[in-house]
């Protein structure tokens, strides 16, 4: 008996097959980008001077959006089984939850309750969300 066989799926098997299989690549790069921002010690705010904030900001955004994008919609793929977030702890959920939020309303996405403009003449103040997570979050 062959060892190495291909396996027979239907379509829809094959289709959340693959959806889980690039699950496992975002969900690797999402641990990678966190490990490096853990291993920099990066904590910077985008008032501080020199590059850090930018690359932080760069390598938090490339980990939001990495974890994220395995349970967005896929043309072609079945969605990410939500029977699997049950194997998550209530701590696990709310980082979830709260990864999700910042990717769909900070990272990937534009949302104007993140925004705040306040023009004034010869003056515009507006204030942007900052491209942050906290070190415990990185993990």
């Amino acid at each position: 008996m062959d060892d190495f066989a291909p396996i027979d799926l239907n379509d829809d098997d094959r289709r959340t097959y693959s959806k889980l299989c690039a699950a496992v690549h975002d969900f690797s790069m999402a641990v990678e980008y966190g490990e490096f921002i853990l291993k920099k010690g990066w904590n910077a705010h985008a008032a501080d001077r020199g590059n850090a904030y930018l690359l932080q900001s760069a390598f938090v955004t490339a980990m939001l959006v990495s974890y994220g994008r395995a349970f967005t919609q896929s043309n072609g793929w079945n969605d990410f089984p939500k029977e699997l977030l049950d194997l998550y702890d209530a701590g696990e959920l709310g980082q979830h939850e709260r990864f999700r939020e910042l990717r769909n309303r900070v990272y990937a996405h534009t949302d104007p309750r993140e925004f705040k403009v306040h023009p004034w003449t010869k003056v515009l103040i507006s204030v942007a969300p900052r491209h942050h997570v906290e070190a415990d979050e990185s993990r």
